[in-house]
């Protein structure tokens, strides 16, 4: 299950880790745009359930998937996000 936690200067997504037979690889983090257009915005290593994006103005859907030799899982639930009218920058950072 992806979780999202709020603070001032950014949103921090946390997810189970998968069994361990099912030899993940990665961790797909992907921000949702419209009902056709997920982008992903972080590949973390299967050793990490955790990512960090620094505050991004207006509203944001996110998601994530696992990946290991056979592919890529379903999404997993989404989590929204409202941030603040204007930010000047942002970098993701894992």
């Amino acid at each position: 299950m992806l979780l999202a936690t709020v603070s001032a200067s950014a949103i921090t997504l946390t997810w189970d880790f998968n069994d361990p037979t099912e030899g993940i690889q990665a961790y797909l983090i992907y921000e949702i745009k419209n009902e056709t257009n997920y982008v992903k915005v972080a590949t973390v290593p299967a050793t990490n359930n955790t990512v960090v994006i620094p505050t991004l103005p207006g509203f944001h859907k996110f998601t994530c998937t696992a990946s290991n030799q056979w592919g890529e899982s379903p999404f997993s639930n989404t989590v929204e996000y409202r941030g603040p009218s204007s930010v000047a920058a942002y970098k993701i950072s894992r």
